[in-house]
């Protein structure tokens, strides 16, 4: 799945078997996909990343 570009995040000393993946916009729908065919439950915690990188305007 390199072909997707995902970024993954998982804390080293977490024993949970929760993990981050940033998707971009061009491989959501494989992604989300793949994760149903596997019955794997997945959630979306920031729909655009790019929009809560923006700094916001007008704001000092």
């Amino acid at each position: 799945m390199e072909y997707l570009q995902l970024d993954v995040w998982m804390e080293t000393t977490d024993l949970s078997p929760s993990v981050d993946i940033r998707v971009p916009f061009t491989s959501l729908q494989t992604v989300k996909a793949f994760l149903e065919t596997e019955d794997i439950e997945y959630f979306i915690m920031i729909k655009d990343l790019q929009v809560e990188l923006l700094p916001e305007s007008g704001r000092k």
